[in-house]
């Protein structure tokens, strides 16, 4: 199996620095692939996220966006001005808001912030949201996201993340979210690491295809060390 990239295990969030505790600023300096920021010219990198294919009676939960938000910490007034940009402004947790526009809103998060910041965004969701109790395994985890997505969308396809075992601590967890790659990579990572209180990496799989290519899915193979 080809990997496209691999998330090592959760570091401290902060956009502003690359792997090596180098500051960046993210605005302008070029992303790798695997997240990380550059310091050298490179082409740019975008998240290529269609939200026009997202239906546009599709709604989110005021929930969802919410613990988005609060995952960006010191840096939740940028997320909060981007998500007024599309029309989203006073997030209520009752409420349901366009999926579309979210979409987008995370789309310009990933152009202006990074991609690394989406996958930092994601890891972070599982410190601000009531965990459900009973998730205590690694199989248990990785048939979670699927009805947790389901059960906060709405007017979007359901069962779009499914997962294949290949092994008692090892799984492939296929996405067919409508939200950027590294989003969904970093959710993934973030919630296996605090549900099992493990480190875990979480290897793209390129013979797969990727959303940000223009896939339909994105395929992750997730592991635990062995006990």
């Amino acid at each position: 199996m080809r990997s496209r990239y691999s998330s090592a295990p959760s570091k401290p969030f902060h956009p502003l620095l690359d792997d090596r505790g180098l500051r960046v600023d993210t605005a302008t300096a070029p992303v790798h692939r695997d997240g990380s920021a550059s310091l050298f010219p490179t082409q740019p990198q975008q998240t290529v996220i269609d939200e026009t294919k997202v239906p546009a009676n599709a709604t989110v939960s005021g929930g969802n966006i919410l613990s988005m938000l609060a995952a960006m910490g010191p840096f939740r007034k940028r997320g909060e001005a981007i998500l007024a940009d599309h029309g989203i402004d006073q997030v209520d947790v009752e409420r349901w808001y366009p999926l579309r526009a979210y979409v987008a809103s995370l789309r310009m998060i990933g152009q202006k912030m990074g991609p690394n910041t989406l996958l930092q965004i994601g890891k972070q969701i599982p410190n601000h949201i009531p965990l459900p109790p009973g998730l205590d395994t690694f199989e248990k985890v990785a048939s979670s996201f699927g009805p947790a997505f389901d059960m906060n969308h709405r007017g979007w396809r359901l069962n779009v993340i499914t997962y294949q075992m290949t092994s008692d601590r090892s799984a492939l967890i296929t996405t067919g979210t409508p939200y950027p790659c590294e989003f969904d990579r970093g959710v993934i990572q973030g919630f296996f690491q605090t549900l099992l209180n493990t480190r875990v990496t979480v290897t793209h799989d390129e013979a797969g295809g990727c959303k940000n290519d223009g896939s339909e899915t994105c395929t992750h193979l997730v592991m635990a060390p062995l006990i």
